[in-house]
């Protein structure tokens, strides 16, 4: 899980944005890392098949893995279903996770039409 989510959640929750997790694993193991992280409290689908994972752009080629089928994700989706940013898999290309998330919030106050830091 991203370093930071649970806060910007938290921060967002009274707006129009809302998080969702897509897990490729089964409900229980969805369960359990929820548990393990405090503060989860958005949607997570689960079971996706892979097809959907792929169309998502998230499909793990080259680590298969049970349970790494799909590689970590941030995406920001408009209320028309556009893709509006997308942190382009940030952990496997070494980036900072603050910064991944930084941007995820200034993509938040530009689709919302706010001001960065407003």
């Amino acid at each position: 899980m991203a370093p930071g989510l649970v806060q910007l959640a938290q921060q967002r929750q009274s707006s129009t944005f809302q998080i969702l997790g897509i897990a490729t694993t089964d409900a229980a193991s969805v369960q359990s890392f929820v548990n393990q992280h405090a503060g989860m409290n958005w949607p997570i689908a689960y079971s996706t098949d892979m097809v959907g994972v792929a169309r998502l752009g998230a499909f793990n080629e080259t680590f298969r893995v049970a349970g790494y089928e799909a590689k970590p994700l941030l995406m920001l989706i408009d209320p028309q279903g556009r893709l509006v940013w997308t942190d382009k898999h940030s952990r496997f290309k070494h980036l900072d996770p603050d910064q991944s998330l930084g941007e995820l919030e200034a993509a938040i106050d530009k689709a919302l039409g706010k001001k960065a830091g407003g």
